[in-house]
């Protein structure tokens, strides 16, 4: 399997219910991950509205 293959399957949950933390992570992982799960506890903290906002590469990736 190739790297790119492998990094591709990756996929990291975004479990928690701050934004700010969300912010700051994602765009550390984002060349070593092939996506993000968003975590009920995040949307319920913050809204879906509030996701995008922090993390628009959700927004651009259709996730929200």
């Amino acid at each position: 399997m190739k790297i790119q293959e492998a990094r591709d399957r990756i996929f990291v949950a975004l479990d928690f219910g701050n934004s700010d933390k969300v912010a700051s992570l994602v765009p550390d992982l984002v060349p070593y991950v092939g996506g993000f799960k968003i975590g009920l506890e995040l949307i319920s903290a913050v809204g879906g509205a509030a996701c995008s906002e922090a993390c628009p590469i959700f927004a651009r990736a259709g996730f929200l």
